[in-house]
């Protein structure tokens, strides 16, 4: 597996996964049960294949500008169930994780370790919750088909994006221009007294 994916830094021009949550809630009637979801992991994998080297938010933020994603929402990692829905929404969504010398040659990742080998992109396409204290979540990374269990999402993933291509087509009827409204880049106001030729 090769590591190298950069540490995660804010970056204002990816909207928070809140501002789609809040364009729903204001939708009367529009609710998505989401309790076990199966995504599509190819959607976006090519997409966190490439972010070696780099942040994700920059792999993100290049993919857009090639128009090779329509909308980009940044997550809580903390929220289970955000993410659950995402999946359902989007297809798959992107994890930024720091991963442990043992994760690096197991199919299940799952153990807690102290050492860190590196960071890497997965795409995560499908969650489990049939054992509510320790959900199971399918997981790509690098080509490869993975499970991760709840605790090591826990202490290991510190980053999640909804990402959505243009081929992906999202469910319950809901129009593609809700997504490129509320996940285009959001500027970022100058302060005072700062003009463009600055």
């Amino acid at each position: 597996m090769k590591l190298g994916l950069m540490r995660r830094v804010y970056d204002p021009n990816l909207p928070h996964y809140s501002l789609l949550r809040a364009y729903f809630a204001s939708r009367q009637g529009w609710y998505m049960p989401v309790p076990q979801v199966t995504g599509d992991a190819g959607v976006v994998s090519n997409l966190a294949d490439s972010a070696s080297g780099m942040t994700l938010q920059d792999a993100i933020m290049a993919a857009k500008e090639q128009k090779k994603l329509v909308a980009a929402f940044e997550m809580d990692v903390r929220n289970a169930m955000d993410i659950n829905e995402a999946i359902g929404l989007f297809g798959a969504v992107i994890l930024g994780v720091d991963v442990p010398p043992s994760a690096e040659k197991s199919d299940e990742w799952q153990s807690i370790e102290r050492d860190v080998a590196g960071r890497v992109a997965v795409v995560m396409y499908g969650t489990d919750f049939t054992s509510p204290g320790n959900p199971r979540y399918n997981i790509r990374v690098q080509g490869e088909e993975k499970l991760m269990t709840g605790q090591f999402f826990l202490q290991y993933v510190n980053e999640a994006y909804a990402v959505l291509t243009a081929d992906h087509k999202p469910p319950y009827g809901v129009p593609i221009d809700v997504f490129e409204a509320y996940g285009s880049t959001i500027p970022v106001p100058k302060p005072h007294g700062v003009s463009d030729d600055s």
